[in-house]
């Protein structure tokens, strides 16, 4: 656990680079650097990183394999990788780091972009509920941060002073608590937790695998989160969570996404996965879409690429012909990968693209960014040029 900022993991086998880097980061973040290809490994094992950055330099085959085997577990599913590769290279090596929330660098020389994109990583960390998971069995933890990745940002804990060391100068929105913490009577950490300022009001979970009355009723009195059986299941530890965790912003005060798909059942997985942060229109074809803009301005649009009769392209162009609409910012969804795709929704005017099927925290945070943000004018010829020649 990070005591400073977030925890963020650095390979790269240019010293020289390195050395710039690692200046560089090291005033935003905790900066843990690889010495080699195994040490990265072996740290990974050790303990997960909130970011990870590597930077690709003629690694052998068998060293990619051992990094890909490392990053299918269930714990790093999500994890936020920064992968610095030249673009010549990219089909090649891209395949072996499986995580959704995969950016690609093209040029391992621009120091100061990648670190602009690793600030960029750990502000949209910070936009996420932070939940702490302490629990002392070593598998049942990382299924745990798993099952919370898709909508929270997880901070693995393996002792209670590194919880109450993090909350000293760090904030965390609830705590996961196995009940047979080892350095710590549970009960004993929540009530030093009450005694500072980070740690007064953090809900705290308990996991347990008993089912002692007595045991269990002490869980709720002394806390009012309570407490959920071991193993957990998906959707009941999300939805602990999720009460335990103070609630949005009134409907009125959210900004509105309208989403345009043909596909009922893609409509309304999208609908369900931003409707707690905002208000959702959903619309099912192109036509709607455009009748919809004669009444409304909408906050963002996210737009299917494949539809019939009309399709994405068609409504994104009609966007950008009326002033009302060219600073709307616009995500497209594709389940078409090639690179003819994405240049033809970067030219017409989209701010970004996300692949089916659509993983729910990258689709959240990119709506978060987009309204975070005065969108620049990324409509002129230039940076339309300058857009597709990267």
């Amino acid at each position: 656990m990070s005591k400073c900022g977030k925890n963020v993991y650095i390979y790269d086998s240019d010293r020289t680079r390195l050395d710039t880097v690692r200046e560089k980061l090291g005033k935003i973040c905790k900066l843990t650097v690889a010495g080699s290809h195994d040490d990265l490994i072996d740290k990974l094992m050790e303990h997960r990183p909130d970011v990870l950055v590597y930077v690709y330099s003629d690694t052998e085959k068998s060293e990619l394999e051992k990094m890909g085997d490392i990053l299918i577990k269930p714990q790093f599913s999500n994890l936020p990788i920064l992968l610095v590769v030249n673009l010549e290279l990219q089909e090649k090596i891209v395949p072996y780091f499986v995580t959704t929330r995969l950016i690609v660098q093209n040029n391992p020389d621009e120091i100061d972009e990648g670190v602009a994109r690793v600030a960029a990583l750990m502000d949209e960390l910070n936009r996420i509920p932070q939940v702490i998971v302490l629990d002392d069995d070593d598998y049942l933890r990382s299924m745990e941060i798993s099952l919370l990745e898709d909508q929270y940002n997880p901070i693995e804990a393996r002792s209670a002073k590194e919880i109450l060391d993090y909350l000293k100068t760090e904030e965390a929105d609830c705590i996961l608590l196995d009940l047979d913490c080892y350095d710590m009577d549970p009960f004993d950490l929540v009530e030093k937790l009450r005694k500072i300022p980070n740690g007064a009001k953090v809900p705290v979970v308990f996991l347990t695998d008993c089912a002692d009355a007595e045991l269990l009723n002490k869980c709720q009195d002394k806390s009012p989160a309570g407490y959920i059986m071991k193993p957990v299941k998906g959707e009941d530890l999300r939805n602990k969570v999720d009460e335990a965790i103070k609630k949005g912003p009134s409907l009125a005060d959210r900004k509105l996404v309208l989403v345009v798909d043909d596909d009922v059942m893609s409509l309304k997985n999208l609908q369900t996965i931003l409707k707690n942060e905002y208000k959702v229109v959903a619309i099912s074809s192109a036509d709607q879409a455009i009748k919809y803009f004669d009444t409304k301005i909408p906050d963002i649009v996210i737009l299917d690429y494949e539809m019939p009769v009309k399709n994405g392209l068609f409504v994104l162009r009609y966007m950008r012909q009326k002033k009302e609409f060219n600073n709307v910012p616009v995500i497209m969804l594709t389940g078409n990968k090639e690179k003819a795709t994405v240049v033809s929704c970067i030219q017409s005017g989209a701010q970004g693209y996300l692949t089916k099927p659509i993983n729910s925290l990258s689709l959240v945070l990119r709506v978060r960014q987009l309204l975070g943000i005065v969108p620049k004018d990324i409509y002129d010829d230039e940076d339309v040029e300058e857009e597709t020649e990267s």
